[in-house]
């Protein structure tokens, strides 16, 4: 490809996990390619031709919005939009807030597109929204000033959440003392997931939230440094103020072992596994997590079966590999009774930063339980 060809960034349908591995994925690393090669398009457009109408994912759409702004601070300017105009899907973007962010950080080169559509058409419980303030752990000179921080950015943080998203979760037909206990949970939860986001992944955390008669979801998406990197940055941390007995000492190279093991290290303390644990045992739903090549579904099944297996007392020194604790990963189709356990794959293409998503289901499917 000559630089001064135009290079489209096709998003696909944005429907799906799928989706953003085989399309939005594809393109995002052929463009990383281009770019280390000093091979620099002329043009870089977004192609936005094949989302389709009731299809969109938060979800998906959580991680687009993050990584076309990493994109667009990156190259220092906003790349134009092809689309097909369609009011119901503008409108749709509209009410979640998506075009307001997009505007807001100058993301796209869209106006031609933007109008002629109407407002307040779609479910008003669902939004997407973000926290920016990305900073280092390598800021900190001791562990009580990290756990400062981190104490007071995330009661700083569930106040922001309780105004945005309290009026989403109050649910009539739920009983009124496990909606307070519901709200209450799933504010403090996504707020430490949040937090863990800005810390280790040192990038704006975007936020999706949508509630349906179905049950729900919640997703957590950044372009930061990956679970590797922010691995990495606590080990060189951990040395830097001699914690060597507190924090992982090996390299982790492997996108599924970080994962996991971002996952479970911290047996006790407040963290990404209390929130995991949240979720899955005291409100009975599940977690998507996926960075790099790797995606990792717990469920209640595999959660617990990797709680037992973690070797707690060497964690620090002894790798715990995802195939040791969990087995074997998912190749090929999974009946729905194997779906429901969990699983982990690996992707022929890399997601650059961290996806976490999560669903609390109204009604618990039978093969979940």
């Amino acid at each position: 490809m000559s630089n001064n060809e135009t290079y489209y960034i096709n998003v696909g349908s944005l429907s799906s996990y799928t989706n953003l591995y085989n399309t939005l994925g594809n393109s995002i690393s052929l463009l990383r390619k281009l770019v280390s090669e000093n091979n620099i398009p002329n043009e870089i457009i977004w192609d936005l031709r094949f989302i389709e109408r009731k299809r969109i994912s938060i979800f998906a759409l959580t991680y687009f919005i993050s990584v076309a702004k990493n994109l667009r601070d990156y190259f220092n300017h906003p790349f134009k939009v092809i689309m097909n105009w369609d009011p119901y899907i503008l409108s749709f973007l509209h009410d979640l807030n998506f075009i307001k962010i997009s505007n807001y950080y100058k993301i796209f080169d869209w106006d031609e597109y933007i109008g002629g559509y109407t407002s307040g058409q779609f479910n008003p419980n669902s939004k997407l929204f973000f926290f920016d303030s990305p900073t280092s752990i390598l800021d900190f000179a001791s562990k009580v000033k990290l756990n400062k921080w981190k104490e007071m950015k995330r009661e700083d943080i569930e106040l922001k959440l309780s105004d945005k998203i309290e009026n989403i979760l109050l649910i009539k037909e739920l009983d009124e003392d496990y909606n307070s206990y519901l709200i209450e949970m799933l504010i403090s939860t996504t707020a430490e997931l949040v937090v863990n986001t800005l810390l280790h992944g040192q990038e704006i955390s975007f936020i999706g939230i949508q509630r349906t008669g179905k049950g729900i979801s919640i997703s957590l998406s950044d372009s930061g440094i990956g679970l590797i990197g922010g691995l990495g940055n606590l080990r060189k941390w951990a040395k830097k103020i001699n914690l060597n007995d507190k924090f992982i000492d090996f390299e982790i190279e492997n996108d599924i072992d970080a994962l996991l093991n971002s996952s479970l290290l911290k047996e006790n303390d407040v963290g990404l596994k209390s929130a995991i644990d949240n979720i899955i045992n005291n409100l009975h739903g599940y977690v998507t997590m996926s960075t790099g090549f790797s995606e990792l579904r717990w469920e209640e099944y595999n959660w617990n079966k990797s709680r037992d297996n973690y070797d707690y007392s060497n964690f620090h020194i002894k790798l715990q590999s995802a195939k040791k604790i969990l087995g074997e990963e998912k190749k090929g189709y999974l009946d729905k009774k194997e779906y429901y356990k969990g699983y982990y794959e690996t992707h022929n293409v890399k997601l650059r930063g961290t996806r976490i998503s999560f669903e609390i289901p109204f009604e618990i499917n039978y093969l979940r339980k």
